[in-house]
């Protein structure tokens, strides 16, 4: 038998999830999101397009595209020699897609990137179509693409080494929707899932103000995507982690608190129309256990959805305690899983996704994606230069991601560390914002969490 992924994993059926991901995918709003490492040192293109193909055969979902003549539902199938785009160019270059920025993945893989190199530092940025993985799976990826690169570029006793992965893992990725158990599970199940899909429809969140008017709808291939991030130094970092374990939260509870209130604040300044509403800020959550360690980049995670009124939003206490105690039960009762039962029952019983969930209009006022420690998702081994991972001649200097945005969610955020480092990212909707409205926006969260820090220090 070929040793080849492609042997025995395709045609695969695309999980609930990543049916979702490519249901909602449009032109204006693609399911996109984008990882993008800053390194010290220049790039060799030859090894690192002979580490990218490397790379890619850990990686099957990134090099496979969506057959929709199936019968049944969509599945995965091997791209064949087709590989993604990858354009090089000197630091000042704009990053450019090569048609426009969806992918399209019947014809594309899942998979872009750019690489800007000055005199003595890069950039990367790799563009990721969500139904392929996740933020975690990218972060995999890249891992896997640096670690690769060192390989060919380092010496023999600085070599970074791969983490092992089975793409046979990939065959039970979808299975996360069905785990149930006893019949009293399945009933409670049953019950969660309803009372998801209650709180989805009973309560019609607003989206972010916009205080300027929108700009125009480009129908030409933008730039790639701004990026607007703000750092937390180590020490503020250490201190944030201080200020929730002083409250028994999280770090994840404090980010989400924060981020009610600076939303709130936003949407009450003079001006804005909606005032007295609710806020609802979508939570990607991990489903992936030990038993998932070895599997290669897959979209494996589900979104719960937090809602707030806007006159919970005025106790900063109350409201994180609130946060807390949702947050715990989140995971306790698994009510992520709620959302890719609902999923599955809606494309059982529809084939597809219906208007009111893939229509234009407000679902999620913004959305929180906190990734953690991002050297934790890399399954390769690196050796160290001064607590930074070192990729033969390229040392990783930082990482920063944002996640899609879809209609009427006009801010998505994606929080990362990195050497002990803090930082936040936010991707916003430039038909709503402009980059002015962006910068203020994210200077006004980063604020709220210095005041946290601030708070806890007093």
């Amino acid at each position: 038998m070929s040793d080849s992924p492609s042997a025995f994993l395709f045609p695969l059926p695309l999980a609930p999830f990543e049916r979702y991901m490519l249901a909602d995918d449009r032109p204006g709003y693609p399911m996109t999101f984008v990882l993008r490492l800053q390194m010290a040192g220049r790039v060799r293109r030859s090894p690192f397009e002979a580490a990218l193909e490397e790379s890619l055969a850990r990686h099957p979902l990134l090099c496979a595209f969506v057959d929709h003549s199936r019968r049944r539902s969509p599945c995965w199938v091997s791209a064949g020699g087709n590989r993604p785009h990858v354009d090089w160019a000197a630091a000042a270059a704009p990053l450019r897609y090569p048609k426009c920025e969806r992918i399209d993945l019947a014809s594309e893989v899942g998979l872009r990137i750019w690489v800007r190199q000055a005199a003595d530092t890069a950039q990367i940025t790799c563009q990721f179509h969500h139904s392929c993985c996740d933020a975690l799976g990218g972060l995999a990826f890249v891992g896997d693409l640096l670690a690769a690169y060192g390989m060919r570029t380092a010496a023999a006793d600085r070599k970074p080494e791969f983490g092992t992965l089975d793409p046979r893992r990939l065959l039970s990725r979808g299975r996360i929707a069905a785990r149930t158990g006893s019949p009293m599970a399945r009933v409670h199940s049953l019950w969660g899932t309803l009372c998801e899909a209650a709180r989805w429809f009973a309560y019609r969140p607003v989206p972010l103000w916009s205080p300027t008017p929108a700009e125009p709808f480009q129908t030409t291939a933008p730039p790639v995507l701004e990026i607007h991030t703000r750092t937390l130094d180590p020490v503020e970092s250490t201190r944030l982690h201080a200020a929730a374990k002083q409250r028994g939260a999280t770090v994840n509870d404090v980010l989400l608190r924060d981020l009610f209130l600076a939303v709130n604040a936003w949407n009450e300044r003079p001006g804005a129309e909606r005032q007295r509403s609710r806020i609802r800020i979508s939570m990607p959550v991990n489903l992936r256990g030990p038993e998932d360690d070895q599997t290669p980049a897959a979209n494996m995670v589900t979104m719960s959805f937090l809602t707030r009124a806007s006159r919970e939003c005025g106790n900063r206490d109350s409201l994180l305690e609130g946060i807390r105690r949702e947050t715990d039960w989140i995971k306790r009762s698994c009510r992520g899983r709620h959302f890719l039962r609902t999923l599955r029952m809606i494309f059982v019983l529809f084939g597809g996704l219906p208007r009111c969930v893939v229509g234009d209009r407000c679902l999620v006022t913004a959305v929180l994606s906190n990734l953690g420690d991002v050297s934790h998702s890399f399954a390769a081994r690196f050796p160290l230069a001064s607590g930074r991972m070192v990729a033969g001649d390229l040392v990783l200097e930082g990482v920063a991601g944002v996640p899609p945005i879809r209609p009427y969610t006009s801010a998505s955020l994606m929080v990362s560390t990195y050497c002990d480092a803090t930082t936040v990212a936010l991707r916003w909707d430039g038909r709503r914002l402009s980059a002015g409205d962006a910068r203020e926006f994210v200077d006004r969260y980063t604020a709220r969490l210095r005041e946290t820090l601030h708070r806890a220090t007093t």
